[in-house]
C-alpha cells in the first residue's frame, strides 16, 4: 500500500473513521528542508479533519517536527546505511499491519516537478502533492513549527533587535543552480535601504554582503531562523526555505523567481513575488541542468521592483 492509496482508504471511512487506525508512521528521509516543512501542513491537515490514530514521523530532520502537537512521536534516523534499510523494511511491516507510509519528495516513480512544469500546473506546490500522495484531497497551505517557551525565552534573550529586516544572499544550489540570483542585485537593495537593519542568515559558505548584521553560520538549526524570521519585518530571498518558514508566521516574503520555477506554485498569502515581466515559452522549467538560453527568464529590474514592494509592505 502507498500513501496514496493509505490516504484514499482513511478518505474512504471519513467521517467515521476505522477504530483500528491506531498509528500511522510517515517516513520523511530526502529532499530539500523546504519540503520537510510542507509535510508539516499535511500532518496538521490529517489532526483538523479528526484522524483519531498518532502520527509518528521517521525522519533526519527532528527539529522541524519537536514539539509539534500534531505528531506523537519521533524516530530520529541518523545515517544513509540506517535509511536504506527503513525503505527496504517497508514492504515487510505491511505485511504484518503496519501502516508506514514513505513521504518521498520524488519518489514512486512519479516526479512531481514534472506535472509542475509540463503541464503548465497553476496551482499550489503543495496542492500537487497532496494530489500526488492523497488523491484530491482538500489541503490547507500552511505549514507549522512550533516553539517551546524555553527556546522562545533563549532566543529572546539572544537576539535583543528591536526592528530588522532578514535576507539571505544565496540559493541552494545543489539541485540546480537555475534558482541564484546575481549578489549585486541584493547589494543594491541593502544600499538603498542603508536606514534600516539587515540581518543576513544563511550557512558560512554563502555570499557576504556589506552593511548587514552578518549572522551566516551562527543561527544552531532552523528553530532558531525561524524565530528570527518570525519576529521580522519582512525576508527577502529567492525562491526556497525562507519562504516557507516565513508562511508560518505570516511574516511578509519578498521571493525572487528566476524561470525554473512559478510564482503560482510557491506562493502563500503573505508573499511578494518578483518575476521577470516577459518570460520565455519554457519557464517555469524546473531543469536541473543550466541554462541553454542564456537566462531570458531574469530580469533587469528587479531592485526597482524589490524596493517598491518593501514601500507598499511598509505602508500597509
Amino acid at each position: 500500500m502507498n500513501f496514496r492509496q493509505a490516504l484514499s482508504d482513511w478518505e474512504r471511512v471519513s467521517p467515521k473513521y476505522s477504530h483500528s487506525m491506531r498509528y500511522i508512521f510517515i517516513a520523511k528521509l530526502n529532499g530539500g528542508i523546504g519540503d520537510y516543512i510542507c509535510l508539516t501542513a499535511f500532518i496538521n491537515h490529517m489532526k483538523k479533519t479528526g484522524f483519531p490514530g498518532k502520527l509518528v514521523i521517521i525522519t533526519d530532520k527532528v527539529d522541524i517536527y519537536e514539539n509539534n502537537p500534531d505528531v506523537n512521536y519521533i524516530f530520529h534516523i541518523k545515517k544513509n546505511i540506517i535509511k536504506r534499510v527503513v525503505r527496504f523494511l517497508m514492504p515487510l511491516l505491511r505485511l504484518f499491519g503496519i501502516n508506514i507510509q514513505n513521504y518521498e519528495t520524488f519518489g514512486g516513480g512519479h516526479n512531481p516537478l514534472e506535472s509542475l512544469s509540463n503541464n503548465r500546473y497553476k496551482k499550489h506546490y503543495m496542492l500537487l502533492m497532496g494530489e500526488h500522495f492523497w488523491k484530491s484531497y482538500p489541503l490547507e497551505v500552511k505549514c507549522k513549527i512550533k516553539l517551546t517557551k524555553k527556546e522562545e525565552s533563549l532566543f529572546r534573550h539572544k537576539y535583543k533587535n528591536k526592528e530588522y529586516y532578514v535576507i539571505f544572499a544565496s540559493a541552494k544550489t545543489s539541485h540546480t543552480k537555475n534558482k541564484s540570483v546575481d549578489t549585486e542585485i541584493l547589494q543594491k537593495v541593502i544600499n538603498a535601504t542603508l536606514n534600516r537593519e539587515w540581518l543576513l542568515l544563511g550557512t558560512k559558505a554563502d555570499f557576504l554582503l556589506d552593511n548587514v548584521t552578518d549572522l551566516r553560520g551562527f543561527t544552531k538549526g532552523i528553530r532558531e531562523v525561524y524565530y528570527l524570521i518570525s519576529k521580522a519585518k519582512l525576508v527577502l530571498s529567492t525562491e526556497g526555505v525562507a519562504n516557507h518558514i516565513a508562511s508560518i508566521s505570516s511574516t511578509p516574503s519578498i521571493v525572487i523567481y528566476t524561470g525554473y520555477s512559478s510564482k503560482s506554485h510557491f506562493s502563500y498569502q503573505f508573499s511578494y513575488s518578483i518575476v521577470s515581466e516577459e518570460l520565455p515559452s519554457c519557464a517555469p522549467c524546473y531543469k536541473s541542468e543550466l541554462c541553454s538560453v542564456n537566462y531570458l527568464c531574469k530580469s533587469d529590474n528587479y531592485v526597482d521592483q524589490i524596493l517598491n514592494t518593501m514601500s507598499k509592505i511598509n505602508d500597509s
